[in-house]
């Protein structure tokens, strides 16, 4: 049985918490703002309560635009805390908990904002992670929304070795900049996630229209490895993000399950079809338009 409070910012309904907690309430969801007073203890609380607990930060009263959350950070019980979700639009983390995050053991889901401000550096944070290096990380889905790729392949970098990785969505504010970029970033990817259990892999410039002018190819083939995946989407409009006719042939062996892949489309809510499936007994040069693999024009690859 879950539990959701919506709210737990009327402190005069705290010990009525109690009352819902039975022996068949075994995860409790929290609309957290850490500013209001007491909540971290309600938190804390409910924490020695339950085995699995999920926090949606909301945004502090009175602040509008971003809010930095660096702070509450640490008062996180992150030993049953299974789900963390950062509301993306409006809370913001800066580097120095990417290790914290990115290492939680007991962490599912998470789903966070990070964000340099003029007074930082794009470093790597000077504070370890606070677990052991030998984790064995619980993370199965992972989005990222942040303003410069380097950002997100240092976020990658702390994502434990011995990971079960099966979802990575990330949303980029601006450009990605260069094919190298890119290229470090599938190189990241390829490194620190597990090739046999990550399926679905978005990543999305977010800009609203394409570039015309561009000249660069980027190259997808160091994400082969990734044994894994059936769901790919890739959207870098600063870039050409296309298969040569090689490539397109060693995807069947490359990625036996994969059923969608989306390359350069900027056309948002279009689907290609319900379950597109690559024959493995045709060659993929010879897949009829629109069936198979979806391109920046539409046509089969």
């Amino acid at each position: 049985m879950e539990l959701i409070w919506s709210s737990i910012r009327n402190i005069t309904a705290f010990p009525y918490l109690s009352l819902f907690l039975g022996q068949h309430v075994a995860r409790i969801d929290f609309e957290y703002t850490p500013s209001v007073p007491d909540q971290a203890m309600i938190v804390q609380w409910a924490s020695n309560h339950v085995h699995r607990l999920k926090l949606r930060f909301s945004e502090p009263p009175g602040i509008f635009g971003s809010a930095f959350v660096d702070s509450s950070i640490p008062s996180i019980p992150w030993d049953n805390l299974q789900t963390l979700e950062l509301q993306i639009t409006t809370l913001r983390i800066t580097p120095v908990s990417i290790p914290t995050l990115m290492s939680a053991p007991q962490l599912v889901k998470l789903e966070m904002a990070i964000a340099v401000r003029s007074t930082d550096s794009i470093l790597r944070p000077t504070a370890p992670s606070p677990y052991s290096h030998n984790v064995i990380s619980s993370l199965r889905y992972l989005r990222i929304a942040t303003r410069d790729v380097n950002t997100v392949i240092m976020a990658l970098e702390y994502l434990p070795e011995r990971n079960q990785l099966q979802s990575f969505v990330f949303t980029l504010s601006d450009l990605i900049g260069s094919p190298s970029a890119a290229h470090r970033l599938f190189d990241t990817i390829n490194s620190r996630c597990n090739p046999h259990t990550l399926s679905e892999l978005f990543i999305d410039d977010h800009l609203s229209v394409r570039l015309e002018d561009r000249d660069c190819y980027v190259d997808i083939s160091a994400l082969f490895p990734m044994s894994g995946l059936k769901h790919v989407e890739i959207r870098i409009h600063s870039t050409i993000t296309e298969l040569t006719p090689t490539q397109a042939e060693k995807i069947p062996a490359a990625w036996p399950h994969i059923e969608k892949l989306v390359l350069n489309d900027n056309l948002r809510g279009h689907v290609w079809t319900a379950r597109p499936r690559i024959d493995h007994r045709i060659s993929s040069t010879r897949v009829p338009p629109k069936e198979k693999m979806g391109t920046s024009s539409g046509n089969a690859v």
